[in-house]
């Protein structure tokens, strides 16, 4: 039998090659069982906790949930506490550099912001396909343009918020005034932009602006939009309250660069999960009104910014009740919600790691045998 030719233009597949993928897919599976990277993954870091930078996101914090409590709009203050945490981007950055980045942050905020709000009370399946989409763009721009910080898991998580409160032109308005005050804060105490590397500092918007057109910075957007996707139909599917967390969890856990540093970063998210669930039930327990809650999401906030550098799941111990506490403005929070955090979290890491692993480069093979 005459062997079929491929049809022109396309060539047939390399056994090799694909022979070579699966191979670093299993080997990068073992890495992920292995009791070393487990291990690894509870070490702290030699860096030394930033304190001025930590307090600007605090400060940017809780102004915005005092003006919005003193106004009596506590469901909004928690939207223009998400705009504040623009502070938290670009933190080490030079002033001039540092207004550019993190105004492009605010406004991928401000955006998903605004996408969330004009999907309340649609369909959950058409919210997790949006915000997926979001957040691999996000992740692709912020990537791109190399702006440091909490990453694209902010965008899926402001979307997801905002569906959740609606009222889109207030919800922006909100938005807009945290974005701000987090700008303001992060550029403290500055009072004019230095005159001097004026040209220097522009390079980045003109490297980041060629990055955007990279298939790497596009393949690592494509990527998360998929594992954001899965995970959210997954944890959908099985019933979970919120599916948007496990897309979330997809999310935070591809940020990472290499192979190891995702599954490090996917196990740290899931231990810092299950405790900040139990720290969140014990502020469930205690019945707080505003203000001590506000007080709380502050002080978690600073935490987080002090300890993220040192380890991952020591940071999100912190950011877990925060965020439920910040959700829990607009709506109430309940035992059910931590609980659900916790599933969706879980759900969101493996589906991250998985796709991970199936898109291993080459490359990360190295890091493995370093690893």
């Amino acid at each position: 039998m005459r062997t079929p030719t491929p049809a022109p233009g396309l060539s047939a597949p390399d056994p090799t090659a694909l022979r070579s993928h699966v191979h670093r897919a299993r080997t990068a599976a073992r890495h992920s069982r292995d009791r070393s990277t487990w291990r690894r993954a509870f070490t702290l870091n030699p860096a030394s906790p930033s304190l001025v930078p930590a307090l600007r996101v605090g400060v940017a914090t809780a102004l915005v949930l005092v003006v919005g409590g003193a106004l009596g709009h506590t469901e909004l203050a928690a939207l223009a506490g998400l705009g504040a945490i623009t502070a938290a981007f670009a933190r080490g950055e030079p002033y001039r550099r540092r207004a550019g980045k993190t105004a492009v942050a605010g406004s991928t905020i401000i955006g998903s912001i605004l996408l969330g709000s004009a999907l309340t009370g649609t369909p959950m399946l058409l919210q997790i396909a949006v915000l997926s989409v979001a957040g691999g763009a996000g992740a692709w721009l912020l990537a791109s343009l190399r702006i440091i910080g909490p990453g694209a898991v902010v965008i899926v998580f402001a979307g997801s918020a905002a569906a959740m409160t609606g009222d889109l032109p207030r919800a922006a308005l909100a938005t807009a005034l945290g974005v701000a005050v987090g700008w303001l804060c992060a550029m403290a105490p500055v009072t004019r932009a230095p005159e001097h590397g004026t040209d220097e500092e522009r390079r980045w918007i003109r490297s980041g602006l060629t990055r955007l057109a990279s298939a790497e910075f596009l393949g690592a957007g494509a990527r998360i939009t998929v594992a954001a996707l899965v995970a959210g139909l997954v944890a959908l599917g099985v019933g979970l309250e919120h599916p948007l967390w496990a897309s979330m969890g997809a999310t935070a856990a591809l940020q990472s660069i290499t192979f190891a540093s995702t599954v490090q970063r996917s196990i740290q998210r899931l231990v810092g999960n299950v405790t900040g669930a139990a720290v969140a039930l014990a502020f469930i327990a205690a019945g707080l009104g505003f203000w001590p809650t506000a007080a709380a999401i502050v002080a978690l906030q600073v935490l987080t910014e002090l300890t993220i550098a040192r380890n991952y799941a020591v940071a999100t111990t912190a950011i877990t009740p925060m965020a439920l506490l910040m959700m829990g403005l607009s709506g109430g929070l309940t035992t059910s919600m931590a609980l659900s955090r916790v599933a969706d979290t879980a759900i969101g890491v493996i589906v991250g790691v998985v796709i991970a692993a199936m898109t291993i480069h080459p490359d990360d093979t190295q890091h493995l045998a370093r690893a």
